[in-house]
């Protein structure tokens, strides 16, 4: 609390031009504080809304109403939409507000995206979902959904990451990912991605030997198309 004002105070005065932010804050410093920064602005020349490269851990999350809790974090979103290329968020938002955030960023041009542990469930999945099989969708080089119960959900991501030819590095460790299924549909984007140089699935148990045949025989399968 002692340093929660200075530290608005100096975002506040490099706010017209910040363009990358990267820490862990307090929930209540960002809702209360810093949210205005970037929606209104609370400097004369408008606030900042040219952020790159955003990079966040929000701590204190167990004093907020459910109802209230992230609306500061997707107006930090919407104004800078226009610039923002890398977000990495860093907090149990839990599936609804997860896939308010995705919703917040499906007009910027991310190049890298990361949701590690943030609760991701199906409705998010859905969302991302969207946005991947839009035309216009993010040029992903790095995506990382590691540590979110994603099971089932995850199938039609699978799927629509196939289009994203740009796509460098995808992490899936410990995502419940089924095994047969998750297996066939992982051998065959490793194939479609020529760019891919980094597939993490580790702790994902539930692929075990099942999952890992179903991977290579899809994979080579989809080599011998080519």
């Amino acid at each position: 609390p002692a340093l929660r004002r200075p530290l608005q105070v100096l975002l506040q005065r490099c706010a017209p031009t910040l363009r990358c932010l990267r820490g862990t804050l307090p929930l209540a410093t960002l809702e209360l504080g810093l949210s205005s920064l970037f929606s209104t602005g609370t400097c004369r020349d408008g606030g900042a809304k040219q952020l790159v490269d955003l990079e966040v851990g929000l701590t204190g999350l167990g004093c907020a109403c459910q109802k209230q809790r992230y609306h500061g974090v997707v107006e930090v979103l919407n104004a800078n939409i226009g610039t923002l290329q890398r977000l990495r968020l860093r907090a149990h938002f839990g599936d609804h507000w997860s896939a308010a955030l995705v919703q917040a960023v499906r007009g910027a041009r991310l190049i890298e995206l990361a949701l590690e542990g943030c609760g991701l469930g199906p409705n998010t999945a859905r969302y991302l979902h969207g946005v991947m099989s839009h035309n216009e969708a993010w040029p992903l080089q790095h995506l990382a959904l590691s540590y979110n119960p994603l099971g089932e959900a995850v199938l039609p991501l699978l799927a629509a990451f196939r289009t994203r030819q740009r796509l460098q590095k995808l992490g899936l460790r410990d995502c419940e990912l089924p095994a047969a299924a998750a297996g066939s549909a992982l051998g065959r984007l490793i194939v479609a991605l020529p760019a891919l140089i980094d597939l993490d699935l580790q702790e994902n148990s539930s692929l075990g030997e099942v999952g890992i045949r179903a991977f290579l025989e899809a994979a080579l399968c989809e080599w011998g198309r080519q």
